[in-house]
């Protein structure tokens, strides 16, 4: 005896169903990486090139792209998998790699620890 086909059929769903989960969840925390990389960016770029204008609108557009790609995935997790919101929003209060420090944009990026309220 083996295992009844619909009960195959509803493993191998499942089993999509939670390698979707977590590969759509990875994208959009993916994303709100790159969205958090990217406004630190233009935050750092304003205050370091206030007057570079051409700069700045150049690291926005940037910012732009992937909060808009970051807003489509993440209308689709808030009805499919709304529970994994919490952690997904939970990055950003942190220092995901790669990015500038929140810390170095606070302290205009000279060393200072001055914390902007």
């Amino acid at each position: 005896g083996g295992i009844a086909p619909h009960i195959e059929q509803m493993h191998s769903e499942w089993t999509a169903h939670r390698d979707n989960r977590l590969n759509t969840v990875q994208s959009l925390k993916d994303l709100r990486k790159a969205v958090i990389c990217h406004e630190r960016q233009v935050i750092q770029q304003r205050m370091r090139n206030a007057k570079d204008v051409d700069r700045i609108g150049n690291y926005m557009m940037r910012l732009e792209k992937v909060q808009t790609q970051y807003d489509e995935l993440e209308a689709v997790v808030r009805v499919v998998f709304p529970e994994a919101l919490p952690e997904v929003r939970e990055m950003d209060a942190t220092d995901p790699p790669g990015c500038i420090k929140l810390a170095s944009i606070r302290s205009g990026g000279r060393g200072k620890k001055m914390l902007l309220m």
